[in-house]
């Protein structure tokens, strides 16, 4: 993603510190893409057939909503003492292609396409800030395998979701997801460790969301599978499509709730899932 594709958006690098001890702070980067009015433009990935609707504004209100996006195991090797057990977990490879490449990239192109929608979003690493608060967070993975026949995607919400909207989100990618790539649907091989990702994990470490953040684990397919591959690391913005326009959907049944709790004229008060 080049200089020219965030004209619009307004990028801040600032340290957020993730954990406090005795030693020396320990702190983790992120980058947060600041939605603006100005990027109501339609965006065209050069070599892509999916694009962006075009739309004369954004679909939502500047600061209405924040979405963190995670970078499966980027900076892996950079982390705090309750997470020393994951060192040494830097993602699947194939050849020279890394799962942690993909998953930056595929976060890359979510990011813009959020943004341009006038959602504000976090790009985080694989430490996530002390009780990390958000509108939606979603752990970017792809998987790998000795078969490289293995194939297909997969979603899964945290097994203690305390905010009941985790089967809606992963149904909302799961759906979007299959429609931008073709993919199948890996469903029979969502494991514990996905739905009991650390990151998740809000009662045994700091830094993991916080429980009143909705999340997903989304493994967007298998960078050993060379079809696969061709998509989540070559073409990215089709993956990202999927990603994107499952949050835009979550997100406006989260305004239409709001909307609808706050008594608003003309909204209805949704029956809850």
């Amino acid at each position: 993603m080049n200089t020219t594709q965030l004209v619009a958006t307004t990028i801040g690098f600032f340290i957020a510190t993730v954990v406090e001890m005795a030693l020396p702070t320990f702190q983790s980067d992120f980058l947060s893409v600041t939605a603006s009015p100005n990027l109501a433009q339609p965006f065209i990935q050069s070599g892509s057939a999916i694009s962006v609707e075009q739309r004369n504004e954004p679909r939502f209100e500047a600061e209405e909503f924040t979405v963190g996006l995670q970078i499966g195991h980027d900076h892996q090797s950079i982390l705090p003492a309750e997470l020393a057990a994951l060192e040494g977990n830097t993602g699947a490879q194939s050849g020279d292609k890394t799962e942690v490449e993909s998953n930056r990239r595929i976060v890359q192109e979510t990011a813009e396409l959020l943004a341009a929608e006038g959602i504000n979003v976090d790009i985080l690493p694989a430490v996530v800030p002390k009780r990390y608060a958000a509108d939606l967070f979603l752990s970017i993975h792809a998987d790998g395998s000795p078969n490289t026949r293995a194939t297909g995607f997969k979603n899964a919400a945290p097994s203690n979701d305390r905010t009941g909207k985790g089967s809606r989100i992963v149904q909302l990618l799961d759906e979007e997801y299959q429609r931008a790539t073709g993919f199948a649907h890996d469903k029979n091989n969502i494991t514990q460790n996905m739905r009991h990702y650390y990151a998740f994990n809000y009662n045994a470490f700091e830094h993991a969301i916080s429980s009143a953040t909705p999340a997903a684990l989304v493994e967007t397919g298998f960078i050993t599978n060379p079809r696969d591959q061709v998509l989540i690391y070559d073409n990215p913005q089709i993956p990202a499509r999927g990603i994107a326009n499952a949050v835009i959907r979550f997100l406006e049944l989260e305004q239409l709730e709001r909307s609808a709790q706050m008594g608003e004229p003309g909204t209805q008060r949704l029956e809850s899932n």
